[in-house]
């Protein structure tokens, strides 16, 4: 029924996505809004620069009045690796977030609900750039709060291997993770771009050009899928988390002899099926130290099984060519150090609300000794979405979510999957 119900709907819910965004787009350019006035300054020095900045983000953030215990600990990390933030927040924030928000950013600014995190990059950098502020600027990097930030003492690791990166490599672009699914592009929740990348013609001419409209589908496939298509692949790059970084990390660990695999807790719902049809070759020298050990810290409750490092390769040949910041979340957090974790990864039905919640109480236990406030703020976001199953009659929602990619409507079994965009 559900099915029928999205074949029969979808044709006019897209034209009605459209029809809104454009609508909101053109009133607000009637009031005369646009990009050179579309931000209130709450907290800091605006719009003259405050003084020499040699490395910038621009945080676009999205929660409502209150600011998150996440973005909080985000922006601390930030101020380790040595940058200077200008937080620009669609809608309004309240007084006691900015007293919380004053010390960790140069300046905070109110922004009108336009156009989702890219349209903030939009207004920030085109600001940023009239205003002089990119003058002594060597790095500025997008980064946004649409995934969670996993706490200080993460942060820290974090904020250490970020300023070495910037500090050392020859690649005038890092991102946090590229996706090669349909086309090849850099998330835009994390870019960071040297000078002569922001400073050239066809950066500037991107951000000049692109429309700022209140849609999902718009965003994503002229803003973040067209900004690295037409500018950012132009020039060689660096990527902190791929599918080739965990291979890596495996065959190390195959190397050392220290560990023969992981906890199957860390690898997409529906990737059981597949692990336990790949062979295990282990060298002739595991079988003679009796008993096989398994990743540090896996055990008792946190164990469905596991994989082993030689059956992760073809996994990860798998999911390569997938949204590895969905597919790929907890293995790039547990085995690689990443902090981050995105927000909708059990809403697009990658890993289970159980599963996750199972993740972040071992993840939390080894890194704080007991679940903090943090963790309760990360879980009932999570609880609070829902699955994949909670919008198959919510089909406006699902379409405006991206939870429409098979083509029309909820898939009448709730098919896994490898994390679509």
């Amino acid at each position: 029924m559900h099915a029928l119900l999205g074949l029969l709907m979808s044709p006019f819910l897209r034209f009605e996505y459209y029809l809104v965004a454009w609508l909101e787009f053109l009133l607000l350019l009637m009031k005369g809004k646009t990009w050179s006035n579309r931000f209130t300054c709450l907290a800091g020095s605006w719009p003259q620069p405050p003084h020499q900045i040699s490395r910038l983000a621009i945080f676009a953030a999205f929660h409502g009045p209150d600011v998150t215990l996440s973005n909080l600990g985000y922006l601390r990390c930030l101020q380790k690796a040595g940058f200077q933030v200008v937080y620009v927040h669609n809608g309004p924030i309240s007084p006691s977030s900015l007293v919380q928000l004053k010390p960790l950013c140069v300046v905070v600014l109110e922004r009108i609900n336009l156009g989702q995190d890219i349209g903030s990059y939009k207004d920030a950098y085109l600001n940023l750039r009239r205003f002089g502020w990119l003058r002594s600027v060597e790095w500025l990097l997008f980064c946004n709060d649409s995934i969670y930030f996993l706490g200080d003492e993460a942060g820290a690791n974090f904020a250490g291997k970020l300023d070495h990166q910037l500090s050392i490599i020859d690649e005038p672009v890092l991102a946090l993770n590229e996706n090669l699914q349909f086309w090849q592009y850099l998330q835009s929740f994390f870019v960071a771009v040297r000078s002569e990348v922001f400073d050239s013609a066809e950066f500037l001419r991107f951000w000049r050009s692109y429309l700022p409209l209140s849609h999902r589908y718009h965003a994503i496939n002229q803003g973040e899928v067209r900004w690295s298509l037409r500018v950012l692949n132009r020039f060689p790059r660096r990527i902190l988390y791929t599918p080739s970084a965990l291979s890596d990390y495996a065959s190390n660990a195959l190397c050392n002899q220290k560990t023969l695999g992981f906890s199957r807790l860390l690898i997409p719902k529906c990737c059981g099926s597949l692990v336990d049809g790949f062979k295990r070759n282990f060298p002739e020298e595991f079988a003679s130290k009796g008993k096989p050990r398994h990743a540090t810290g896996f055990s008792g409750q946190y164990v469905a099984g596991y994989v082993y490092w030689d059956q992760l390769a073809p996994l990860l040949g798998i999911l390569e060519g997938t949204n590895v910041s969905h597919s790929c979340a907890l293995m790039f957090a547990a085995l690689l150090g990443s902090p981050f974790l995105k927000k909708d990864i059990c809403r697009h039905n990658v890993y289970t609300i159980v599963q996750i919640r199972q993740f972040l109480d071992w993840y939390f236990t080894i890194n704080t000794e007991k679940p903090d406030a943090l963790w309760r703020e990360i879980v009932s976001s999570y609880e609070s979405q829902g699955a994949y199953v909670s919008y198959r009659f919510r089909v406006r929602v699902a379409l405006r979510k991206g939870l429409m990619y098979r083509g029309f409507g909820i898939s009448k079994l709730s098919l896994p999957n490898f994390g679509n965009r």
